[in-house]
């Protein structure tokens, strides 16, 4: 997952796998880590679908929180 503008970063989501990057601020770069403990994804036969992911972070090597994000989605509907 990217994320763009003045607050910046990049992560891997894979379960079981530490990702280390850097959360880029208009103050500097800080050291990011994330764990994910649970990657779960799901697409129907229509391209809908959603993911859900929760995870460790860490901000500077220590503990910050423990997060859950839920994404759906769905193709656009032509006009």
């Amino acid at each position: 997952m990217s994320r763009e503008g003045a607050y910046r970063t990049s992560m891997i989501f894979s379960q079981g796998n530490r990702f280390e990057g850097n959360y880029e601020t208009p103050y500097g770069a800080l050291e990011m880590g994330v764990y994910p403990t649970h990657v779960k994804y799901n697409v129907d036969e229509n391209d809908k679908g959603e993911v859900l992911l929760k995870y460790q972070l860490d901000i500077q090597g220590q503990f910050a929180s423990m997060r859950e994000m839920r994404i759906r989605f769905a193709p656009r509907r032509r006009a």
